[in-house]
């Protein structure tokens, strides 16, 4: 039988919808995986790796929010495109532009006024 690491552990219980369905990917009972989790070395585990998947993702919605940025912004800006799917995709620009400036000013302590 497989001997599982607390982070295989903690791989297939954030992967997976709930605890039963960890357990069968482990090929263990529930009951199993029910102990285990009260491990302080599987429940760091689990910690560790959520906070390595929250960096992944993070750093992956970065990337691909500037290229969708770009796709609004080419709707944008298109004259062939809507009146009204040109100004949706500006608003989508505006209000990321807002967010942006809102999270500079809040983490560096300053107001922001937008004319």
């Amino acid at each position: 039988m497989t001997k599982w690491t607390p982070d295989d552990i903690a791989i297939a219980v954030l992967t997976t919808r709930n605890q039963p369905e960890a357990a069968q990917r482990l090929c263990r009972s529930l009951g199993w995986l029910r102990a285990r989790l009260q491990d302080e070395d599987v429940q760091e585990a689990i910690e560790r790796v959520r906070q390595e998947m929250r960096r992944t993702l993070l750093a992956r919605w970065v990337d691909k929010s500037d290229q969708l940025l770009d796709s609004v912004y080419a709707i944008a800006t298109d004259p062939s495109v809507p009146a009204s799917s040109r100004i949706s995709a500006a608003r989508v620009i505006l209000d990321n532009i807002v967010r942006l400036l809102t999270s500079r000013s809040s983490a560096s302590g300053e107001d922001i006024e937008i004319a």
